[in-house]
């Protein structure tokens, strides 16, 4: 009995880079470890159970590492996106917090409120449909919340709050692909799990903070000090 593995099925064309990478692993993985086996294994009625070890499910798994599931050019893009995001932020950034403080005060001073306000539409969604192809809107979402929610807690500038808010959207997805390596999970819930363990820690601090009584207007109150 003769079988045959055929890498191009008739709805290929709805898939993209990264379902071509994980089928091409998948048929390497057949055509060396299934194919040469199978006639016996139907002659003997039985199928070894130690190939479930072998199957390149594994992201830790060579047939997977060799063949990365985001793409080199989809890297390369986002670097590029990335470039084109940082440059306008830097060149209009006192514009651009002139803006976030008072916007007519900045339309006052000569300030283009409304070539900025569509600038920066038109960034974050620059931003939101080259990030979505690689980790989900779900992950989007969360990265673009979180961290700006924590950073402005601890920032008392707006340049601050963006160096911490972007440090702490790598500290999150490092540490969740950490996790998810470790512990062979899903990244993007990784991700996630750390960032809103990040968001919860962050909330009872400030709510610790805020109920913590002021110790010098306690004592001005208090007639015996």
């Amino acid at each position: 009995m003769s079988y045959e593995f055929s890498s191009k099925a008739g709805c290929q064309e709805y898939f993209g880079k990264a379902h071509d990478m994980v089928r091409k692993s998948v048929k390497a993985f057949v055509d060396k470890e299934i194919l040469p086996f199978i006639d016996d294994w139907e002659e003997a009625g039985e199928f070894p159970r130690e190939l479930y070890q072998k199957a390149p499910i594994d992201p830790r798994q060579p047939a997977l590492v060799d063949n990365p599931i985001v793409p080199d050019t989809d890297l390369w893009m986002m670097l590029a996106a990335g470039v084109v995001i940082i440059c306008p932020v830097i060149y209009f950034y006192n514009d651009l917090l002139a803006m976030s403080y008072d916007e007519e005060f900045a339309q006052i001073r000569g300030v283009r409120v409304k070539f900025l306000y569509f600038l920066l539409i038109g960034l974050l969604a620059v931003s939101i449909v080259m990030i979505i192809q690689v980790v989900g809107l779900i992950l989007v979402i969360a990265l673009l919340t979180i961290p700006p929610f924590i950073a402005e807690k601890h920032a008392n500038s707006l340049f601050k709050m963006m160096v911490f808010s972007s440090l702490l959207s790598v500290f999150f997805t490092l540490t969740g692909l950490w996790l998810s390596y470790a512990f062979n999970l899903t990244s993007g819930a990784s991700i996630i799990l750390v960032a809103s363990t990040g968001f919860l820690i962050a909330l009872a601090f400030e709510r610790r903070t805020a109920r913590r009584p002021d110790r010098g207007a306690a004592a001005l109150k208090d007639p015996t000090t």
